[in-house]
């Protein structure tokens, strides 16, 4: 499975391409006061959090973990996240369009609630990526943490060079 993380779409585009179907049940959801997400502490008292489990021929291959901030989260029900991906959730019912992503990639042992949801020993080093997401104001919109099994996906991106800026027509070398 070859997810590319340089696109704004829903992380189930990657089994569609596959070919592959899979179920994706929602095993988590509710608003934490506790744990907030550097990334919303300083404008949050809670944030609403949910987990997605995704499977396919029996097999668990991934978790998702997504924050969003109070003034998003109270128009999300635990209905909506099951029937769509957060991209998917934040254009169509919240109307916002994420603008920009930052991603960092890791890997870790999973602990032993994690090893049991994704049916793997706590020696079994998973890839773990964060994405926090950010609308055309700079402010975050989301945070999704995705477990992922090693051996189920690999993570594609595109770099590109940014155009120089332009000097001045007054500057002299």
């Amino acid at each position: 499975m070859i997810y590319e993380i340089d696109k704004f779409g829903p992380f189930t585009d990657a089994f569609l391409a596959a070919g592959e179907n899979v179920a994706i049940t929602v095993v988590d959801f509710g608003w934490k006061k506790e744990g907030i997400p550097d990334i919303f502490r300083g404008t949050a008292d809670e944030v609403l959090c949910y987990s997605r489990l995704y499977e396919t021929g029996g097999t668990h291959h991934a978790l998702i973990q997504v924050t969003l901030p109070p003034r998003l989260g109270e128009r999300v029900s635990r209905a909506d996240t099951a029937s769509m991906g957060v991209y998917e959730l934040l254009r169509s019912k919240l109307r916002v369009e994420p603008f920009r992503a930052d991603f960092e990639i890791s890997s870790q042992l999973p602990n032993a609630a994690l090893g049991g949801m994704l049916k793997i020993s706590s020696t079994t080093p998973i890839l773990v990526l964060e994405r926090i997401s950010y609308d055309q104001e700079n402010d975050p919109i989301e945070q999704t943490i995705h477990y992922l099994i090693p051996t189920a996906y690999r993570i594609k991106t595109s770099a590109f060079k940014q155009k120089p800026k332009m000097l001045g027509s007054n500057h002299s070398d």
